[in-house]
């Protein structure tokens, strides 16, 4: 009978052991296919949400995987962390469109966005490999819109997966 006991308590404790490790296989990033455009549409400087609403409209991308396409800017090895940003230019939203007309200064419109992406060690000999101005695919996780016109987006956990002269 104790036996019996002991053999239920251990299928017990493998099935709560096996439920464990699933639910840790779920929590894995996700990823999204947004795009840097629809995110300038909802968060950028044209967009007609509030601050706050753009804080709590956030929190649906946040940890999130994305993979753009944008232009090296700069790669560095600053404060123990391998960092580089991209550029990107972006057809600009209809506010910004509409901004362009009303001035007096007729100039081409487009919007033009860096976004900084942290790289793990492991992504160093890629990145010296890349040559400033070279277009860059790369993936990263969504940590931080800053708010900041220039630099809205911080990526964390990045990822290069490909290299355009």
């Amino acid at each position: 009978m104790k036996a019996k006991k002991y053999c239920i308590l251990a299928v017990a404790i493998i099935l709560i052991c096996v439920g464990g490790c699933k639910g840790k296989k779920m929590d894995k990033v996700k990823s999204t296919d947004v795009t840097l455009e629809q995110l300038n549409e909802l968060f950028g400087q044209g967009s007609q949400a509030t601050s706050l609403q753009r804080q709590e409209a956030f929190k649906k991308y946040k940890g999130k995987r994305v993979q753009w396409k944008g232009v090296l800017k700069s790669a560095s090895y600053y404060g123990g962390e391998l960092r580089a940003s991209f550029d990107h230019r972006l057809e600009p939203t209809e506010q910004e469109k509409q901004w362009s007309r009303m001035s007096k200064y007729k100039q081409e419109c487009y919007t033009q966005i860096e976004v900084g992406v942290q790289f793990p060690a492991s992504q160093k000999d890629k990145l010296l490999g890349i040559q400033k101005g070279s277009f860059v695919t790369y993936q990263g996780q969504l940590n931080e819109h800053t708010g900041l016109y220039e630099r809205p987006w911080e990526l964390t956990d990045g990822r290069i997966v490909s290299i355009e002269p």
